[in-house]
């Protein structure tokens, strides 16, 4: 893995985590990139590593490897635009309306 410099911002257990799901699904580096900023997210909004947001058991039936990493990926990508539309209410943010 090429790592991005966003990369070593993370913890030593998400870099690992990282590391052996590129040396099992060989990723783009696009995807690469997707999943360190997710990882980064979830750290960020203090909801947990992303092996907790990864499903590999939901890709085990797919055939073929590169099959099987679009899975992977896609469904995390849902998962994550799913918790991105949710309103977090960060310290000292506030969301505002476009039509006021």
């Amino acid at each position: 893995m090429n790592h991005p410099p966003l990369f070593t911002t993370l913890p030593q257990e998400e870099q690992r985590y990282l590391t052996h799901l590129d040396e099992r699904y060989h990723f783009s580096f696009q995807q690469q990139r997707q999943l360190i900023e997710s990882a980064c997210d979830l750290a960020m909004w203090q909801l947990g590593p992303l092996q907790k947001w990864i499903d590999e058991e939901k890709v085990e039936k797919i055939q073929g490897g590169k099959a099987k990493m679009k899975a992977l990926v896609a469904d995390h990508l849902i998962r994550m635009q799913q918790e991105r539309k949710k309103a977090y209410q960060l310290p000292g943010f506030h969301s505002y309306s476009s039509s006021a």
